[in-house]
C-alpha cells in the first residue's frame, strides 16, 4: 500500500531515544520511562493522541518494555515501582552471564 504524498510529508522519522528516570519515595524505587523521537516525547504506558505521524521503532520499543518487565518492576498506569532491596540490587548490578 502506498501512502498519498500529503501523508508522507507528515511522517517524521527520527531515532528512538529512551530515557529512564529513577526516584526513591517511601522505600520504593520509582521508574518513569519516556520515549523520545526528536521533539516528540511520550510515556509508552499511556496512549496519548499525536497531531502528526511518527515512524516508530516498534521493535526497539518492545525490547525496552520487555527489559522493564524482566527487571521485576511492578507496572502501574504511568510508570513502574519496585519495593524489594534484593531486586533493586539485581537491577543495578546484574549478574554476569
Amino acid at each position: 500500500m502506498t501512502l498519498p504524498v500529503s501523508m508522507t510529508n507528515q511522517l517524521v522519522k527520527t531515532p528512538l531515544k529512551a530515557k529512564l528516570y529513577l526516584d526513591r519515595v517511601n522505600n520504593r524505587l520509582l521508574a518513569g520511562l519516556e520515549f523520545h523521537y526528536e521533539g516528540v516525547v511520550f510515556n509508552p504506558l499511556q496512549e496519548e493522541p499525536v497531531s502528526f505521524m511518527i515512524v516508530r521503532d516498534e521493535a526497539k520499543e518492545e525490547a525496552i518494555l520487555q527489559s522493564m518487565r524482566d527487571s521485576q518492576f511492578t507496572e502501574t498506569e504511568s510508570g513502574y515501582y519496585m519495593h524489594n532491596e534484593a531486586l533493586e540490587y539485581t537491577f543495578f548490578i546484574p549478574s554476569a552471564p
